[in-house]
């Protein structure tokens, strides 16, 4: 990494969620010894599931899109991170898919060089801390809205099942209140409305022979 780029990813790193807890002497240790920039063009795959590498990624130049299954969640913008849920599990696997939204600049830290800032700043630890915190809140919220748009729904299908019984109850009462009626000159019955005083007097009328 030349000078020059040392301090345009230095200068993001200080106003970064996690990094900016850091000293900068510290920050400067790290991309010289633990961190690699790299160039992506538009549409470029930046991190994947199949990539193993245990390090954070943080854009510092551009766009880039946070997907799910084809479906774009969130667009990270420069001093933005990802990785910092994941470096410290077991699985190897990385969940969602990084790709460039223009032509960008990440800088990749190592893991070895997250150790070394955990291990000698307090503060970063913290912030890495508080970070890991807000986005176990952020998906306990995506979680409880979900549950809530189930609920909606479940309760608009029963609606719909209580008026589709009452519709068909409203139909079956209307065909109980129709009869039999001999056509003129015919062998054979039609249905036909009955008045109150028809229906009292009797329930069919039956042609004679």
């Amino acid at each position: 990494m030349t000078d020059a780029q040392q301090k345009e990813c230095l200068a993001v790193l200080l106003k970064a969620d996690i990094f900016s807890a850091a000293g900068e002497m510290e920050l400067a240790s790290v991309l010289l010894d633990f961190s690699e920039l790299r160039s992506f063009k538009k549409d470029e795959i930046i991190y994947s599931p199949q990539n193993p590498e245990k390090c954070i990624g943080v854009l510092i130049k551009g766009e880039a899109r946070v997907t799910k299954d084809y479906v774009t969640m969130s667009v990270l913008h420069p001093g933005q991170q990802f990785g910092t849920v994941v470096l410290y599990h077991k699985t190897d696997y990385f969940v969602n898919t990084i790709l460039s939204k223009t032509d960008c600049k990440v800088l990749f830290v190592k893991k070895e060089g997250v150790d070394r800032l955990l291990a000698h700043n307090r503060r970063f630890a913290v912030a890495y801390i508080s970070y890991l915190s807000k986005r176990i809140y952020f998906l306990n919220e995506k979680i409880e809205r979900g549950i809530q748009a189930f609920a909606l729904s479940q309760k608009c299908v029963r609606r719909k099942r209580r008026g589709l019984r009452h519709f068909h109850h409203r139909t079956f009462q209307a065909n109980q209140c129709q009869s039999c009626q001999p056509l003129p000159g015919a062998g054979y019955f039609i249905r036909e409305r009955q008045t109150p005083a028809r229906r009292q007097k009797n329930n069919f009328i039956v042609k004679e022979d």
